[in-house]
């Protein structure tokens, strides 16, 4: 009984693989064209961030991946920067650029530091607060521990409602309040809404703690990220956006969207007015 089984199956399956065989070598040059772009486009596409890292800094954990990509062989360092271009930059800008990265006879080679400080990601995200939904962004930045690696933290945030405004510039505290061991105290503090009213215009609202807050007393509801991009401020007068681009051929994935040339200033005042970070 059992043999007879195996004899039965044993015939069936080789009946298969003989129709798979057959299939195969009427549909081979199809499959293989498509399975070669799917495979291409697999293997050029950046797919983490981290990969991004590791084939701007020529690392040899994508030597294998490239290998493939490239009909069996190893990419200049110049190819593999060329491929990290988003869609948009301009050529010429980074042709200049990758000339900065490959250094010269008087500087040598550029790399970005995974580890290392001055970069940052930009979440931008969908919150609810009383009711309403708001968009609201956050700075992040990697902090490392040197026995429990390492972690994100918010550095900064930004959204509409976690702003202060001098809504009334009537309101102020009397100036002979002094005299009567500041009784206008308690007008200001019943005075609700207009608390910036009473602290001086040049004050300046620290958003993050104002969101901290909010956090704490469950009074905001996260409703998820909808964009993320990150920014590296390493290189000496450059400064390198890095998103996911969809629309960039084979090679897409996390690219170059953006490619400034700037001077020291210039960094601080991105860092300012773009990362909200001081």
């Amino acid at each position: 009984m059992m043999n007879d089984l195996c004899r039965r199956y044993g015939f069936l399956a080789m009946t298969f693989v003989l129709a798979l065989g057959t299939r195969s070598a009427s549909a081979q040059a199809v499959d293989s064209t498509q399975d070669a772009g799917l495979t291409l486009t697999f293997q050029l596409r950046v797919k983490q961030l981290s990969q991004f890292i590791e084939r701007f800094n020529d690392g040899d954990a994508e030597f294998p991946m490239l290998y493939l990509a490239y009909a069996g062989r190893l990419p200049e360092r110049e190819e593999v920067l060329a491929s990290l271009a988003g869609p948009a930059l301009d050529p010429a800008m980074m042709e200049r650029f990758i000339d900065y990265v490959m250094g010269d006879t008087m500087h040598p080679p550029r790399y970005l530091d995974y580890y290392g400080d001055d970069w940052y990601a930009r979440a931008f995200c969908r919150v609810t607060y009383q009711g309403r939904q708001y968009p609201l962004t956050l700075m992040l930045k990697k902090i490392w521990h040197p026995r429990r690696g390492s972690e994100w933290v918010i550095v900064q945030s930004r959204a509409e409602f976690l702003t202060l405004t001098r809504s009334d510039t009537t309101k102020f505290l009397n100036p002979l309040s002094h005299a009567t061991y500041f009784l206008d105290l308690y007008r200001a503090f019943d005075d609700h809404g207009n608390a910036r009213s009473y602290v001086p215009a040049s004050y300046n609202v620290d958003a993050l703690s104002i969101l901290l807050y909010l956090i704490d007393r469950g009074e905001i509801a996260f409703d998820g990220v909808t964009h993320l991009d990150f920014h590296f401020l390493q290189l000496d007068g450059w400064i390198l956006r890095i998103e996911e681009e969809t629309d960039a051929g084979l090679a897409g994935g996390w690219l170059i969207a953006d490619l400034l040339e700037v001077t020291t200033e210039q960094k601080n005042a991105y860092q300012r007015d773009i990362l909200f970070i001081e």
